[in-house]
């Protein structure tokens, strides 16, 4: 008989072993994700190695970020981004499509790999409603003059309406710069963004990504655009 309450004794270690862990992983599941929606993070990176950006991320958000094999020989593709205040969750998106990159997460970290990827669309539709509404309505006075610096440009637009952006490595490896620029005292925020783009050389275009201003060159957008087109 007493063996066999030692043995009712060790069975129930056991169950009540496996539950706390199985409590453990539920919780830590439910963390991560509410980090991602919770968490608002301010980055602000100008052609820094992709390690070095996933660095200063995981001490910023106190979260574990690991790179998969695939893209271990691509740990210096140069970052430029500025993002305020925005949620985890989508600066991890416009990380992603500025490297092109895919990103997913399980009870324990947030892993970065190779795959297609495109922004959740249910998850980025306000973000990207309040930055269009804003571009749209803002007025601005910033004087831009030929031979100015398009980043620099950007830059200030961001630090004074306070708007993310990102840019791809094509445009920091050119440093595109104003080639002509119509004088105006008062223009919408999105004319003179549209205007830079336009009077830059070589010339640029955007598009809004998880409520941030992602710019390319023209024709690479356009290229962007008709590889998703052909995989739908």
């Amino acid at each position: 008989m007493l063996w066999k309450h030692k043995l009712l004794i060790l069975l129930s270690l056991v169950i009540i072993s496996i539950s706390c862990q199985s409590n453990q992983v539920k919780e830590n599941k439910s963390s991560i994700s509410k980090k991602l929606d919770s968490l608002k993070v301010t980055l602000n990176f100008y052609g820094t190695p992709l390690s070095d950006v996933v660095r200063v991320i995981e001490v910023v958000t106190e979260s574990k970020i690991i790179l998969s094999s695939e893209i271990q020989s691509n740990i210096d593709y140069p970052i430029t981004l500025t993002v305020l205040e925005l949620k985890y969750r989508h600066a991890l998106d416009v990380l992603c499509y500025t490297a092109d990159l895919s990103w997913q997460h399980d009870h324990k970290q947030i892993i970065l790999s190779n795959k297609n990827w495109e922004p959740e669309k249910d998850l980025s539709i306000s973000e990207n409603e309040i930055l269009k509404k804003n571009l749209e309505n803002e007025d601005t006075s910033i004087l831009c003059e030929p031979g100015e610096s398009f980043i620099e440009i950007i830059d200030a637009i961001s630090c004074i309406h306070s708007i993310n952006f990102a840019i791809s490595p094509a445009i920091a490896k050119c440093e595109p710069k104003l080639q002509f620029f119509p004088c105006y005292e008062k223009v919408k925020l999105k004319s003179l963004v549209e205007l830079v783009c336009l009077c830059s050389e070589p010339k640029l275009d955007y598009q809004v990504v998880s409520g941030v201003m992602y710019f390319q060159l023209s024709r690479d957008i356009e290229r962007k655009i008709e590889i998703y087109s052909e995989k739908k």
